[in-house]
């Protein structure tokens, strides 16, 4: 533009020359590119506004584009103060000292380019010849317009083809999610100006949202967790669970979230949020979250392709997921097996219960009754009377006998190691504690729990057990 800026100065008399693209998908006009002659003798500020119109979209019949592509004809304002059609531009043109203008329709055999404008200080300042002239140059103008585009999609669906395939091969190799954020910001932060990238799960137990955010202008790159409420209109990953589309909230739009959302945002500096679902299997997993301090970051061409990315992310997010649950299983499966093991190899002198007595025959009608049932069951009897027979007798005759019959004797247990045992513990939960161990309740889930010689608990534990048994969680 610079060198065709010098070459129409001894032609024609302007001080802005602009070009106007025109966006058929979205049917929209954009500022692509103003040079102004003089521009070192420019008053201050001017090229701060004409940047921040540079990031404005307007609807195309909004400005003299529309006019100009639809009529094919150029459009003359030889006043810019007896112009009603396009406010928003005649604005923009008078606070840059433009008194007259003239747009011209680039338009060439294969598409709708935009439009080429100039622009003076003087009133009438463009005689029919003069329009004439601009005409032949908007022509060749076109020409060259479309192939830079042409050559810049290319070279951008080049890029983002590459981006797609790194950030493909970077997900495939990371199975959790911490690892997982750290490579997709990387990735992104290649390509989009964001400071801060945010992946949040929902998780179906609690209707709940946990949000991980990675902040990219820490040299450390720290992750902060936090649990987010229940999914609603008040926060980025909760608009986007409904429409199931991509959400862009600028500064006036953040105003409507939660507080202490609108409160993060603003601590960091942040203006403007891209929101994006993670939908897999038809499922919505969570958001994809850029946070940004440009107040015109993500422009519609980068959502689409963060769209793109975002299908990604949510394929390997579901395997994360996956790979969680069977590692929760494996590592379940496991204690099974070592308690089972353990049990094969206690001997039992008795395989069945047998007796003829009138007090042995009620005691079987009484685990008949009870076994098909899910209520406790509390046995009574002296040591050596049989109690584990029973209990075993009531687990085989019920509808969990498939599952796991655990047993725990309370008095052989240490007072401290009491709750550990019914409970479990994760790893680091007290001194010794050098690996996750699963509960005996969990380890008998949907199976049958003996406790014996229950009546050995200690006195503070007794409330943790009852709630347990009676809200059976």
């Amino acid at each position: 533009m610079d060198e065709l800026k010098d070459c129409l100065s001894q032609l024609i008399q302007f001080e802005s020359l602009t070009l106007a693209l025109f966006n058929a998908e979205r049917n929209t006009a954009r500022l692509h590119v103003i040079v102004k002659r003089d521009w070192h003798l420019a008053e201050e500020g001017l090229e701060t506004r004409i940047q921040a119109m540079m990031n404005t979209e307007l609807p195309v019949d909004a400005t003299p584009v529309g006019y100009a592509l639809r009529t094919g004809e150029p459009v003359y304002v030889p006043c810019i103060d007896l112009e009603t059609r396009f406010p928003v531009v005649v604005d923009a043109i008078r606070r840059n000292g433009g008194r007259c203008f003239c747009a011209l329709p680039l338009v060439t055999a294969r598409r709708k380019v935009g439009t080429l404008s100039f622009s003076t200080s003087r009133e009438d300042a463009y005689s029919p010849e003069h329009i004439e002239l601009m005409q032949q140059i908007a022509m060749q103008v076109a020409v060259a317009v479309e192939n830079t585009l042409n050559h810049e999609a290319l070279a951008h669906q080049r890029d983002h083809l590459q981006l797609l395939l790194e950030i493909n091969n970077t997900l495939v190799s990371h199975l959790e999610v911490k690892d997982l954020l750290r490579s997709i910001a990387l990735c992104l932060r290649r390509v989009f100006t964001n400071e801060h990238v945010g992946l949040s799960l929902y998780e179906p137990q609690t209707g709940r949202l946990q949000m991980q955010v990675l902040d990219l202008s820490n040299p450390a790159g720290l992750i902060r967790e936090k649990i987010l409420d229940e999914v609603s209109e008040d926060s980025p990953t909760g608009r986007v669970f409904a429409a199931r589309k991509p959400v862009v909230l600028r500064r006036e739009d953040i105003a409507g979230l939660a507080q202490h959302t609108i409160k993060y945002l603003s601590q960091e500096g942040l203006q403007s949020v891209c929101s994006l679902p993670l939908v897999s299997r038809g499922e919505v997993l969570g958001g994809l979250i850029l946070a940004s301090r440009n107040p015109a970051a993500f422009p519609p061409e980068q959502v689409d392709l963060l769209w793109r990315i975002a299908g990604q992310v949510a394929i390997a997010i579901d395997n994360s997921l996956s790979y969680q649950k069977i590692e929760d299983l494996k590592n379940k499966l496991a204690e099974e097996k070592l308690y089972l093991e353990d049990e094969i190899r206690t001997f039992y002198q008795f395989e069945d219960i047998i007796g003829r007595s009138d007090a042995l025959r009620r005691i079987l009608q009484q685990v008949e009754t009870v076994a098909p049932t899910d209520s406790t069951v509390l046995i009574q009897g002296e040591t050596g009377t049989g109690k584990e027979l029973v209990a075993r007798a009531i687990h085989n005759l019920s509808a969990r006998s498939k599952s796991s019959f655990v047993k725990l004797n309370c008095a052989a247990i240490p007072t401290g190691l009491i709750e550990s045992e019914l409970l479990g513990h994760e790893r680091g939960a007290f001194t010794g504690a050098i690996a996750q161990k699963l509960g005996r309740f969990e380890l008998a889930h949907k199976g049958s729990l003996f406790l014996d010689e229950i009546g050995e608990i200690p006195l503070e534990m007794q409330p943790k057990l009852l709630l347990v048994l009676k809200k059976r969680v």
